[in-house]
């Protein structure tokens, strides 16, 4: 019997994974954190960026009397649980291959880095719904693109980054792809979001704003459940965010081997997806022989143009990991959702494949799969320092080890 080597390397990983999951499920939240000031900021200082879910929180706690940290952690784990969902029912439904996803830089990256308490997986369920909507029949399309537009609306106010994953790839989608008129998509489909957008932007704080919700948070918790230091979310409504553009930029291009680390992770992927279609047979858990597929051409082209379309981001935070992941996931859903074969997209990802075969490496499907397993992924916190960086044969090795290291101490 021939072993499969690329299950065990999937089911290790997804046993590190449960692992994960498990201390999450089982961790009590009693101190405030980065995470949760995060997801608590609300309006109680006036109107202001991201504060709509936490306005949510706390109508939620009044209504039911639930611990306000037990209800930012039901939620993460709801939202995130839901994505993954999506994903495995999804693709397991068609038969397409979900090895890719599975490995550290994908569906379980939030999880590893310990960022499942972020709005992202939200956000992203958020995308879905606009896809949804965009697939409805097309005898409305008034009622498409208005349902449409305020979802958007309501993404942009949870958390302003979604605006440069939606609507830059939307309007292309809908004007070039769906060929609907441009005077219909921008009146009612854009107008709303961008106003929001802008007001958001607008909005983004003043001197004192994140102490006053600070003192509105705490209110509403038990007096050892939280300290006297302003919470970083909040320090960063105190200021004005001309205060941080470029401070963080810069800070990374001081770091050799962190932006060395960075450059490899944007290579490898973007070399991965654009050869995504080498995954196709890769049959982990499921074995039929007729394997569905997602377009590689229209996966490639996506997630260049969301990480292209999110470069302001990068400018004014540090977290570029987590807006690649979402560059990432995004396109992975656009794919399923919207894409299929088009021309002129074919003929782009053609020539950037023909390049990477001509100028870096031949077309190898091994070599593929080889490059998507050791690629290093960065600022996955599997311990207590910030910063690092991690594969998924390190993330076996590590666990092993331990796992050697408690034998032996036995």
């Amino acid at each position: 019997m021939k072993i499969n080597l690329k299950f065990i390397f999937i089911f290790l990983l997804i046993l590190i994974y449960l692992i994960q999951g498990i201390q999450y499920l089982l961790y009590i939240p009693n101190k405030l954190d980065y995470f949760d000031a995060e997801l608590l900021i609300n309006y109680s200082a006036g109107f202001i960026r991201r504060g709509l879910l936490g306005e949510i929180f706390i109508w939620l706690h009044e209504i039911t009397g639930m611990n306000l940290l037990a209800i930012t952690k039901y939620f993460s784990i709801i939202t995130y649980a839901l994505l993954i969902a999506y994903f495995i029912y999804n693709f397991t439904k068609k038969n397409i291959s979900l090895f890719f996803l599975l490995l550290p830089s994908g569906l379980f990256f939030l999880l590893l880095d310990n960022r499942i308490r972020l709005k992202d997986s939200l956000l992203l369920l958020l995308i879905i719904l606009c896809c949804k909507i965009i697939k409805l029949a097309k005898n409305n399309i008034f009622t498409k693109l208005l349902l449409l537009s305020l979802v958007l609306s309501v993404g942009i106010l949870l958390h302003e980054m979604i605006f440069f994953y939606t609507v830059p790839f939307l309007l292309i989608y809908l004007y070039s792809i769906k060929k609907t008129p441009l005077k219909n998509v921008w009146n009612f489909l854009f107008i709303i979001p961008v106003f929001t957008f802008l007001i958001v932007i607008f909005s983004h704080g003043f001197v004192g704003a994140g102490d006053i919700i600070f003192e509105n948070i705490k209110s509403y918790l038990p007096e050892n459940s939280y300290t006297k230091d302003l919470p970083t979310p909040l320090f960063y409504i105190n200021s004005s965010a001309k205060n941080i553009i470029f401070i963080n930029f810069s800070a990374y291009s001081l770091g050799f081997s962190r932006g060395i680390l960075y450059l490899q992770y944007f290579a490898s992927l973007i070399f991965v997806i654009v050869r995504y279609n080498d995954f196709r047979n890769i049959n982990v858990f499921i074995f039929k022989k007729d394997n569905g597929s997602l377009s590689s051409s229209f996966l490639a082209t996506t997630f260049l143009l969301q990480l292209f379309c999110a470069i302001p981001l990068y400018f004014i935070a540090m977290d570029w990991q987590r807006f690649i992941f979402f560059a990432l996931i995004s396109s992975f859903i656009y794919t399923y959702e919207l894409g299929g074969e088009i021309g002129y997209i074919k003929k782009f990802h053609f020539k950037i494949d023909s390049f990477i075969a001509k100028y870096i490496a031949p077309r190898n499907e091994a070599l593929t799969i080889f490059v998507s397993t050791v690629l290093f992924v960065p600022h996955l916190k599997l311990g207590n320092i910030d910063y690092l960086f991690t594969n998924g044969y390190l993330m076996i090795f590590n666990y092993a080890t331990k796992i050697l290291f408690s034998i032996t101490t036995l």
